[in-house]
């Protein structure tokens, strides 16, 4: 006898509750044990992975908590984190210059760290303190220039976000 079985033996004997309505308990347990659902949408996840729709629900919500202060970089990270096909691919964010600290040439440790999808709560979270490679885009002036520059280079490297030095101004 398996524990669906005690299950359904419990709802008829104890809570003399209908079959009908055992057979639905039974198969909502099925789906937590082998966790085939998203706890906030209730969509069949059958990899175990995440819920597209929650992933993308989540980075649109905070949308308004920041701001690159130029229209079309916002435009473009917003519209590189609504078009994220897996919850393990690397998803773009507007970083603050000043979450950079041990700044070399061509490195820093980004004090809260990239996005990273949690599988098993199931939200974004950050990995803190992670080090990372910054490129300095210093010969472009025009703005479509460099998030040309971006898109082209993210299918081959791990293109965390866009940030600006507020000293010099130049894109990193």
């Amino acid at each position: 006898m398996d524990i669906f079985s005690i299950i359904s033996i419990i709802c008829l004997f104890f809570f003399g509750i209908g079959i009908m309505f055992c057979q639905i308990l039974t198969a909502l347990v099925k789906f937590i044990i082998r966790r085939d659902f998203c706890i906030n949408c209730i969509f069949n996840i059958f990899d175990n992975k995440g819920c597209k729709r929650c992933q993308i629900n989540y980075l649109k919500e905070n949308f308004t908590n920041w701001s690159s202060g130029n229209e079309k970089i916002d435009n473009f990270i917003q519209k590189r984190q609504s078009e994220i096909n897996d919850p393990y691919e690397t998803v773009l964010e507007w970083i603050p210059y000043n979450q950079f600290h041990d700044i070399n040439l061509f490195t820093a440790n980004w004090k809260d760290g990239p996005l990273y999808w949690d599988r098993y709560i199931r939200k974004y979270n950050k990995k803190s303190n992670e080090v990372v490679h910054l490129k300095y885009l210093y010969n472009f002036h025009d703005i479509d220039e460099i998030l040309n520059e971006v898109e082209t280079h993210s299918p081959n490297f791990k293109i965390y976000g866009i940030s600006q030095n507020p000293d010099t101004m130049i894109i990193v």
